[in-house]
């Protein structure tokens, strides 16, 4: 028993190693995907402006910039170029709170968003999140 544990334990960690299960991806674009923002609540889907301004200045300290996704596909199709370190920044469902506490951060900083809206819901009151 012992010696079949050692040899799944050796494979498994072969595995680990040759196909990098834990390793993150050294290349790629982050795309940071946000909800909502709040000024105090927090669950699965929402962040205080302080946590969403903390991690927008992490960023802006360590040289991101953000692009578009037009800017993306200028890139993929007609060959232009992205900053050295581009990162796509959306937030889904177009939340006021988006605007009115995500937008101030992210001008302050220079960055720019995408931001998916719902249109049948626009003024009205969503029905996936109870409100």
């Amino acid at each position: 028993m012992l010696v079949i544990l050692t040899i799944i334990t050796g494979l498994l960690c072969w595995a680990i190693y040759r196909y990098s299960f834990f390793i993150p991806a050294t290349n790629g674009l982050p795309i940071l995907m946000y909800h909502s923002i709040s000024e105090n609540r927090t669950d699965n889907i929402t962040m205080t402006v302080q946590m969403f301004a903390k991690q927008m200045e992490y960023l802006k300290k360590n040289n991101y910039s953000t692009i578009s996704f037009a800017e993306l596909d200028n890139h993929l199709n007609k060959g232009l170029k992205l900053p050295v370190k581009p990162i796509i920044i959306t937030f889904d469902d177009g939340y006021l709170n988006n605007y009115d506490m995500a937008l101030p951060v992210l001008n302050k900083l220079g960055f720019k968003a995408t931001v998916f809206l719902t249109p049948g819901y626009i003024g009205k009151i969503n029905e996936w999140d109870a409100g």
